[in-house]
């Protein structure tokens, strides 16, 4: 590119970013010893139906995700040349991400190999598939593993940087595996075919995201970071700076927009979507802007109440967040802000003592740098976050 140069040492890579209301890309310049830059975002969106049907969605998915490299084709080619990886990050529903710890007690002193250790991780992974299939056989016959994470390793009950070529009696691990759908995974690869035949590694997007926060927060304890989406919401949830577990709740802002359609406060999805991102009513006579932000008041109590059912049964195992944060599109920034002005209660109208900061493209502001050709983007901001970690730590 004339406009930038890697020098001896950046790395560029493709980022993908296949959400429940869009599908966005950008490209990042990552560098050994400074700020990843995020080069360029384009966003396609998907069409939203009245009614969401695991069929029409993928369709809808699949054509916004080709639509999308077909611009890039023709407007971005030269930014795309040079890209030595595609990091594809799925959000709900498309990924389920799950942490498992396990932990081996040996007979005697054994020598730990790449071998034993995948023999461990091979018992963790019983029955995950079944359960997968299980909960998605709408939209799949099959799943495959897209991401295969250790976390966390300790031997002798010590945490260690890697277990090969310890003596261990005892061996621990914490495995982060998120699965998908295998004909999404196919078909979203054929449609990339026509941007890179780069080596493609695929992501949750909510477990990248809430790492990248959490790396550049340095803080200690509870941590609790909400992705918001549009069909589903995902809370990550760590303790001792490991995540712990990926809750996907199934509530967004289209489910919000359907809700108040079905109220008859809106002529249509799309207007009722509209409505409920628009950051004021000032425009709107006196009566419809009442009935309007009535209509959006009950969308975040909606919003708040399937997220405090979610969260509950946490709280009450001891889980204690001292941050928590709630990362929402540019778009939907007006929402979430207002939902989380007012008390946040459980279902059992008992309030809970946490308090949100809701973020946007912002909260990664102080982990990467944008060039002019990038518009802010939450998502791919926090997912170049991460790609700029994980690569380094392969020391480029």
């Amino acid at each position: 590119m004339k406009w930038f140069s890697l020098g001896m040492h950046g790395k560029k890579f493709l980022i993908i970013d296949i959400a429940s209301d869009s599908v966005g890309v950008g490209v990042v310049a990552v560098f050994p010893n400074a700020k990843p830059t995020l080069l360029f975002t384009l966003r396609a969106p998907i069409a939203l139906a009245p009614r969401l049907e695991p069929k029409h969605f993928f369709s809808a998915t699949l054509h916004a995700l080709t639509a999308l490299c077909a611009r890039l084709f023709q407007t971005h080619r030269t930014d795309l040349a040079g890209t030595v990886c595609a990091h594809i990050f799925l959000h709900a529903p498309w990924v389920v991400s799950k942490t498992r710890s396990v932990r081996v007690d040996f007979p005697e002193i054994t020598k730990l190999t790449p071998d034993t250790i995948a023999s461990v991780i091979q018992e963790t992974e019983k029955g995950i598939t079944e359960n997968f299939n299980n909960a998605h056989r709408e939209v799949a016959e099959s799943v495959r593993v897209v991401e295969k994470k250790i976390i966390e390793f300790r031997v002798n009950g010590y945490t260690v940087a890697s277990a090969v070529g310890k003596e261990a009696r005892t061996l621990e691990l914490t495995l982060l595996e998120s699965f998908a759908p295998e004909n999404a995974i196919t078909r979203f690869g054929n449609a990339l075919d026509s941007l890179s035949h780069s080596p493609r590694e695929w992501h949750g997007a909510a477990a990248a995201c809430a790492g990248a926060l959490s790396a550049s927060a340095h803080g200690q304890g509870d941590v609790l970071t909400v992705c918001a989406g549009s069909e589903a919401t995902e809370a990550c949830i760590e303790r001792n700076n490991l995540l712990q577990e990926v809750i996907s709740i199934p509530f967004g802002i289209r489910t919000a927009a359907r809700a108040a359609w079905n109220d008859d406060a809106f002529s249509s999805t799309s207007s009722a979507e509209s409505f409920l991102r628009a950051a004021s009513f000032t425009s709107l006579t006196e009566q419809r802007r009442a009935t309007v932000e009535h209509a959006r008041a009950i969308a975040g109590e909606r919003f708040r109440r399937a997220l405090a059912a979610a969260l509950l049964p946490k709280i009450k195992a001891g889980f204690a967040p001292a941050r928590a944060t709630l990362l929402a599109d540019e778009h939907t920034l007006p929402f979430f802000d207002a939902v989380f002005r007012l008390p946040f209660f459980d279902a059992g109208e008992t309030a809970l003592n946490m308090a949100f900061s809701v973020f946007g493209a912002g909260a990664f502001a102080n982990s990467i740098q944008f060039a002019r050709a990038a518009t802010p983007d939450t998502y791919l901001s926090g997912e170049s976050a991460f790609v700029a970690l994980y690569e380094n730590e392969k020391k480029m």
